[in-house]
């Protein structure tokens, strides 16, 4: 598991916190991540990403193995559950995405890269 520096407000990390843990060039993919999923504001930091939800995307984009059917699966159980506690439905170019991913055609910052197009 990765080590997270302390976040910087009480509420969660800041987006500058994630930048500077997950790197510019995932940005955009922890923007994809977060698309379905809740985020706080806060006066003082902006917007403000919980603990759990940064330690998810950077578990999953830090894991040394991403050619392992079973880790892929329980990543798509965990993003479908996500869209299902928000009322979400993903339309027939979301699902193509996710079969690529479980079939191992593209990696997990592909998939979240290519969902940001989709509009579920």
């Amino acid at each position: 598991m990765t080590m997270l520096p302390e976040p910087a407000c009480e509420m969660g990390y800041s987006l500058q916190q994630v930048e500077d843990v997950v790197g510019a060039e995932r940005l955009p993919a922890f923007r994809a991540f977060m698309m379905m999923r809740a985020h706080a504001t806060c006066p003082g930091h902006g917007e403000v990403f919980f603990p759990f939800d940064v330690g998810q995307f950077v578990e999953r984009v830090t894991r040394a193995d991403d050619t392992d059917l079973k880790a892929r699966r329980e990543a798509m159980i965990d993003i479908v559950a996500s869209w299902h506690l928000d009322g979400s439905r993903p339309n027939a170019a979301g699902m193509a995405i996710l079969r690529d991913y479980v079939a191992g055609e593209i990696d997990f910052e592909e998939m979240f890269r290519r969902m940001t197009g989709t509009g579920l």
